[in-house]
């Protein structure tokens, strides 16, 4: 086969290493003069020399002797330093990088053309495959961009990549802050005298220094100042360095007619978990394989290709997302403890757990833990985070899990004793009759009490603390039950609905009456009056239900809450009379006692309710009392589209508990106890709500 490779940078020369092993005639064309290159240093893991070994031996060999090694990350936060160790990694110069794969192309007889630009309109006239590994920028993907359908997302932030002669021996991130606010940077060596210093702060912080306005030097010389400490006498270097502003790119397919796209040419990864590289390596090795395995069908080889390289290009493009959206909002996490910072900044993309911590850094991992436990400054050996005790007024909650009740009733919650959970809560509990879910849900009411209190007793006596959900359903009231069906009106045999707005549920579904004051005033007595009963029941939480798209939280949100008066139109409007609710449930529940909100902070819906508004309800919440958010998501429409990963609502969890400077606990996918460890040592969540489906078998009778 005779293949031409646009782009000269590691993707398109590894590419053509590997595929003349085919017997195929390659070329390779670089718009650069050679030699010519515009970065310092590329990082490798060493899970990624290892695979990069098992692939080409002989690139593994000559890069391996070439690298620097180190297995530190040091962070400079607050005036202190804080180290870590056990990371492993390995880095060179890009220069010597690009060296390395020419000197593997010349002596596999690849042609490798420099300072020649190809035409995007006929790329490599008579090739049978044409590969480009053109950048981000690149030109092939452009003139058929109705074919590969890009998109790209900028990131806010602005970025400058700089070298410098600092010899740096640790992947070193530096927190300092300047007139206009925080600056960053992410810096590693690349050879024995030399580093990447890579500078990075938001657009406000940016402008707010006059960066915008400086040229390449004067740009150079204020990060020197900012940074001097640091670079201890060292200078930066430079070239071609320019403020850049970060895009992640996505396309709907790689291929088109003879045309493949690899690395850059085919998606980015924000530079924070550095692997852009090895992306774009492992891209060529891929599309090499499908080659060999199809070397007379170019359309199946290029479907193997993508089935092989799109998910796991997906997967690191969401964790640097993760990472990206964490240097971002970093300034949040300043008033942690440095050890805590450090821990939390490591675990930031969800790529590391706290069983990976455990393993790489113990001692900083354990420092971290006990942070955690009570009288924790002379302990040496550390409980688990999630078996870490939470203290929330006269409560002590003797872990960080929690679980939720299958069902609705008494026996549901008492299923749960014996399950080993910190908190076992109650399904939504109605506060009326009118508010039920369905016929069949439970009402908290004085002729109940009985049944509740002996559930709590049995949740108590196997070593647990017991919360209910108080809740309305409002226009999500009067359906069949939900083993029949969701949101399946009851018909004739439906009660008066009542909503925030004359909004239906569902297209089928029945229009609620929009509430009035009268209304109100009789559904908050009724809120008061159930926490009076949750106290007299021996609950140790009560929680109001401003979630679901039920009552309260159809108030929340602008989809279910169209009002004109003063209950409607923004966020301090619409938030006025849950939080009158809530007050209400504060003055009937016992002072001693922790309350708790299930607050809707996502819509899943572009016209929904948004974090920032959702962080300042969080602000009034903690004001009026609540002592404890659970972050939720959906419920305001029946056909929103949610995110359904692993741990889809933790970044919004971290978020309002940071922001909002409340105790959160986060639920959303998550299924291990490894997955609480790490949200509750890096300060990202107070407790966890554990997915129940992996362990049902253990505690549902």
């Amino acid at each position: 086969m005779k293949i031409g490779v646009a782009g000269g940078g590691p993707a398109g020369l590894f590419f053509a290493a590997l595929s003349t092993d085919g017997g195929h005639q390659v070329s390779v064309s670089e718009r650069n003069p050679r030699g010519a290159t515009y970065g310092w240093g590329v990082v490798f893991s060493e899970g990624t020399l290892g695979e990069l070994a098992r692939i080409d031996p002989e690139v593994h060999r000559v890069i391996d002797d070439r690298a620097v090694r180190w297995s530190a990350i040091e962070v400079r936060v607050s005036g202190r330093v804080v180290h870590s160790t056990g990371h492993g990694f390995s880095a060179i110069s890009r220069r010597s990088l690009l060296e390395v794969l020419q000197e593997v192309c010349t002596r596999r007889s690849v042609e490798l053309r420099f300072e020649d630009e190809v035409e995007p309109t006929d790329p490599f006239p008579g090739a049978d495959l044409v590969v480009a590994a053109d950048g981000v920028r690149s030109r092939i993907r452009t003139l058929h961009r109705d074919a590969f359908r890009p998109e790209l997302r900028p990131h806010s932030t602005r970025y400058v990549w700089y070298g410098t002669t600092l010899p740096l021996d640790a992947f070193t991130f530096v927190f300092e802050d300047t007139p206009a606010g925080l600056m960053q940077v992410h810096a590693y060596p690349f050879d024995h005298a030399n580093s990447t210093f890579i500078v990075e702060c938001t657009e406000e912080v940016w402008r707010g220094n006059g960066l915008d306005r400086m040229d390449e030097e004067e740009s150079l010389s204020f990060c020197e100042k900012v940074f001097a400490d640091v670079l201890d006498g060292h200078r930066l270097l430079s070239n071609r360095s320019e403020w850049l502003q970060f895009a992640t790119l996505r396309c709907r397919t790689w291929h088109h007619g003879r045309v493949a796209l690899v690395g850059d040419a085919a998606h980015t990864a924000h530079f924070s978990i550095g692997s852009g590289t090895k992306l774009a390596m492992e891209d060529a090795a891929s599309l090499c394989r499908a080659l060999g395995e199809h070397p007379d069908d170019l359309a199946a080889a290029f479907a193997d290709y993508e089935a092989e390289r799109m998910p796991a290009v997906d997967r690191f493009q969401q964790a640097a997302l993760e990472s990206s959206r964490y240097f971002e909002e970093v300034a949040r996490y300043l008033h942690l403890d440095p050890v805590r910072f450090t821990y939390n900044l490591l675990t930031r993309s969800g790529r590391v757990a706290h069983s990976a911590m455990v393993q790489r850094d113990p001692a900083l991992t354990v420092a971290a833990s006990r942070s955690l436990a009570e009288g924790h400054a002379g302990t040496i050996v550390a409980a688990p985070p999630h078996l870490s005790p939470f203290t929330s007024r006269s409560v002590r909650i003797p872990n960080r899990v929690a679980l939720a009740a299958p069902g609705h009733a008494p026996a549901d919650l008492e299923a749960l004793a014996g399950a080993g959970a910190g908190l076992c809560l109650t399904h939504e509990v109605a506060v009326s009759a009118e508010g039920r879910i369905s016929p069949d849900s439970p009402v908290l009411d004085e002729v109940s009490v009985e049944a509740w209190r002996a559930a709590v007793d049995a949740v108590h006596r196997a070593g647990s603390l017991a919360g209910i959900v108080l809740s309305h359903a409002g226009r999500r009231a009067a359906t069949r039950p939900r083993a029949r069906g969701s949101d399946i009106s009851l018909g004739d045999e439906a009660w008066p609905l009542v909503a925030a707005s004359p909004l239906a549920f569902t297209r089928r579904g029945r229009v609620p009456a929009e509430i009035d004051e009268e209304g109100m005033t009789r559904i908050r007595q009724a809120f008061a009056e159930a926490a009076a009963h949750a106290a007299k029941s021996g609950f140790d939480l009560v929680s109001v239900d401003l979630g679901g798209g039920y009552l309260l939280g159809g108030f929340l949100s602008p989809l279910s809450n169209i009002r004109t008066d003063r209950y409607g139109g923004d966020m301090s409007n619409r938030l006025r009379f849950p939080l009158d609710v809530v007050e209400a449930v504060r003055a009937g529940w016992r002072d001693d006692r922790p309350m708790a909100v299930r607050l809707t902070v996502t819509d899943w819906h572009q016209s929904g309710i948004s974090l920032d508004e959702s962080v300042t309800a969080a602000v009034g919440l903690r004001q009026a009392g609540t002592d404890l958010i659970e972050v939720a998501g959906g419920g305001a429409l029946p056909d929103a589209a949610p995110d359904y990963r692993r741990l889809y609502l933790a970044g919004h969890a971290d978020r309002i508990k940071h922001e909002a400077r409340v105790p959160v606990m986060a639920r959303g996918a998550i299924t291990t106890f490894d997955q609480i460890d790490t949200l509750v040592a890096a300060d990202r969540a107070d407790l966890c709500l554990l997915d129940p489906w992996r362990y049902r078998r253990t505690f549902i009778l």
